[in-house]
């Protein structure tokens, strides 16, 4: 990844983990644009314009007119957060969705 042109998007967690590794290693990203979607990141990459850390979503694997790379010795995370309005009590789905969240987070 040295000095290879990059998509910068932010706010990215995983790209904030990442860069604290590359910046140990010495490794200088050229920094292309500074965005904040995924979409529009993956319409750089498809231009041609640099390659950018994108989530490994199916329906952006699916797409025919860029190559996915997975990024091997390093375990990147990203949080999800359930926001509800504050005040209204959780409706029937909203509580079987936040029984989900605790199973899958372990509490």
């Amino acid at each position: 990844m040295h000095e290879q042109p990059f998509i910068h998007r932010a706010p990215c967690e995983a790209l904030t983990s990442l860069q604290q590794l590359l910046d140990m290693e010495g490794i200088k990203l050229q920094i292309r644009a500074r965005i904040q979607t995924v979409e529009y990141a993956v319409g750089l990459v498809a231009a041609g314009l640099g390659i950018a850390l994108i989530p490994a979503i199916p329906a952006l694997l699916e797409q025919a007119d860029i190559v996915f790379r997975p990024l091997h010795d390093i375990e990147l995370k990203r949080t999800v957060g359930l926001a509800m309005p504050l005040g209204n009590s959780p409706t029937a789905q909203q509580k079987q969705l936040m029984e989900l969240c605790k199973l899958n987070l372990g509490a």
